[in-house]
């Protein structure tokens, strides 16, 4: 996460901005080679980083709680409830209520077209 943080802070990390006069004209500077491999460099450790943990998020969480006792299962399907649910909400978010949030370089806060929302689904074809 560091390494892509850096490359979104350091100027000399990423390409310079581009105007929109100078994307206009077409001659706007791309990122070189080195900024490109220390993103993907990034994106990469940041992958392997988020895969070897969120595999581990529920066992570990779980293993807090004694499946032998009465108490301890209500606990293990509670922790199960709380996990899907949190993470249910979060992706319904992410997937139908992010379109909504006002965004200063789309204009106002409508879903774009490809930007699929609950409402768009209810209604009748």
């Amino acid at each position: 996460m560091l390494t892509v943080t850096l490359t979104a802070w350091l100027p000399e990390l990423h390409p310079p901005q581009c105007t929109k006069q100078v994307q206009n004209l077409g001659q706007c500077t791309g990122p070189t080679k080195a900024q490109l491999g220390i993103l993907i460099m990034g994106l990469g450790f940041l992958s392997i980083g988020s895969g070897g943990v969120r595999p581990c998020s529920i066992p570990f969480g779980v293993d807090q709680f004694d499946p032998t006792s009465d108490e301890g299962r209500k606990g293990i399907n509670s922790f199960f409830n709380w996990y899907y649910t949190t993470f249910t909400v979060i992706l319904l978010f992410t997937q139908e209520g992010k379109p909504f949030l006002p965004n200063p370089h789309r204009g106002p806060p409508y879903p774009r077209p490809d930007e699929g929302n609950f409402g768009e689904r209810l209604t009748p074809k």
